[in-house]
């Protein structure tokens, strides 16, 4: 048989488009050469949308009280995210030996076959594709060298590109038991601290009967539970964030926001569950209040969709590993003892921790623990999806083949940033994956004056999450404590030895 036809019968949507172009008589003329039947079924082949069958988990009329059980959806474009009919094309091509064939590059110089062709004779033959976290997502943009050398973003690594490091089936590593004296000190504040589900509930009833409030004086707003509430890195402590969308535009935060939160401070003063509350002008203002029968701290914004992208995609970087929930809060409880976690005194934000120890997952640990979530899944990830889209139940598929501790993992955080890090230097970007030359971003950006002592690119306006660490003296006592923590923790191997005073 014709190698061409072979490979269009082993593919079951290119056949149909071939049926139903000859039916119309859309291949007839010209076609005198397989590139020509080729390049006539790809200008035909309309790009599928990517589709999930939810329904969205953030949506300011249904309130997540838990999360739904999980189901295994596929979507009907390939979890690499680039155009299949390329991909069926080059698969082709390949099989015909033509010159303008594109050759896979293996990942670690291990070959991992990725082809359309071949999973579809795969799944015929009773088997199934190979899994995102074991196969080479190949890059189909054509980038010249110039581009790539005056371009950070587009400067890859094989273990940066969304996907784990192969490991080689001799790997083996031996545990240092001092190692595991940490992660049972991780572990057990973990279970004595984290945020239950009935914490979590009573969250949900205090937004519920606040949006019955706000729809009174906004009729078409949306209210949403932001932050470590939703992340998973909240403890029974923390407090609720919450974000109030009353216009799909942005609004002006020094004026119009101000006005909004004081109309509803005036509605809040007629409700019985609310006590004390006080507008904070900031950057982004907000109005705090506390609830009268758990006394919960509430922080209400206006119009932060960012606060609610972000929420977004942080859960599901909690969701990947059962490692990333107990190390961030461990990593928060450290940086609170110290007293380095507080932006209104110009030290770092419980954000930026969080951002820091993803990246330290992505980047530093080794295979990874998490992937780069914003490179491997960009359509779930982007930051033109409507808000009322943004869904919390979609199973992202990746395990993870790294297999160190919590303390092993806490142990190598504080060492990354003692003394591999370059502050002065690096920017940390957890939507590429990898660090960012500081002049790269400086010239990119429309405020070069934020980025300053610590540099954390904000995953999806691209702003500095760290801008509150602008003062040179305050920056310099947060470094001195983390390299005197690793310092302690590398001669002691006891955590309870930089938790005994204040470094």
């Amino acid at each position: 048989m014709n190698p061409v036809l072979s490979a269009i019968l082993d593919n079951r949507k290119l056949l149909q488009w071939v049926v139903a172009a000859l039916r119309h008589d859309l291949l007839i003329p010209k076609l005198n050469s397989a590139s020509a039947l080729i390049s006539a079924l790809i200008s035909m082949w309309p790009r599928y949308p990517y589709h999930y069958p939810y329904q969205s988990a953030i949506n300011p009329a249904y309130p997540l009280i838990q999360f739904p059980e999980r189901r295994t959806y596929y979507p009907r474009t390939p979890a690499w995210m680039y155009d299949p009919r390329e991909a069926i094309r080059q698969d082709i091509l390949r099989t015909l030996h033509h010159p303008q064939a594109q050759t896979m590059t293996p990942v670690n110089g291990y070959e991992q076959p990725n082809s359309a062709v071949l999973n579809a004779k795969r799944k015929k033959r009773g088997g199934t594709s190979p899994s995102p976290a074991k196969r080479s997502r190949p890059n189909h943009t054509v980038t010249t060298p110039d581009q790539s050398e005056t371009n950070p973003e587009n400067q890859t690594e094989p273990r940066l590109q969304g996907s784990g490091t192969y490991i080689p089936e001799n790997f083996s590593k031996e545990r240092d038991p001092r190692n595991e004296q940490i992660s049972e000190a991780i572990w057990t504040y973990y279970l004595a601290h984290k945020q239950t589900m009935k914490n979590y509930e009573a969250k949900v009833q205090l937004r519920d009967a606040l949006f019955s409030v706000f729809k009174g004086v906004f009729p078409y707003c949306g209210l949403y539970i932001v932050g470590s509430s939703m992340t998973g890195f909240s403890t029974i402590k923390s407090d609720v964030d919450l974000c109030l969308m009353v216009s799909p535009q942005d609004i002006d935060q020094k004026k119009e926001a101000t006005v909004i939160l004081n109309m509803i401070q005036q509605a809040l003063r007629k409700c019985n569950f609310v006590k004390r509350s006080l507008v904070i002008r900031a950057k982004v203002p907000i109005l705090k209040f506390w609830e009268v029968k758990t006394e919960v701290e509430c922080d209400l914004n206006i119009n932060n969709a960012v606060g609610i992208r972000n929420t977004h995609l942080l859960r599901y970087y909690c969701s990947l590993d059962w490692r990333v929930g107990p190390l961030v809060l461990y990593v928060k409880y450290w940086a609170r003892y110290h007293d380095i976690n507080d932006a209104s005194k110009s030290t770092v934000s419980s954000y930026s921790l969080c951002l820091m120890v993803i990246h330290y997952l992505q980047v530093v640990a080794n295979p990874p623990v998490v992937p780069c979530l914003q490179t491997m899944f960009p359509r779930l990830f982007c930051s033109s999806t409507p808000l009322k889209d943004l869904k919390m139940n979609i199973n992202v598929s990746f395990t993870s083949e790294n297999t160190e501790s919590l303390g092993e993992l806490f142990f190598g955080f504080l060492k990354y940033y003692a003394c591999d890090f370059n502050y002065q230097t690096q920017v940390i970007s957890v939507r590429l994956g990898k660090t960012l030359p500081l002049p790269y971003v400086l010239r990119s950006s429309n405020n070069p004056g934020q980025w300053k002592c610590l540099c954390i690119e904000e995953p999806f306006d691209l702003s500095n999450t760290a801008r509150s660490c602008y003062d040179d003296k305050t920056f310099s006592r947060v470094t001195r404590v983390i390299k005197r923590s690793y310092n302690v923790l590398a001669r002691t191997r006891d955590v309870n030895k930089i938790l005994s005073e204040p470094f």
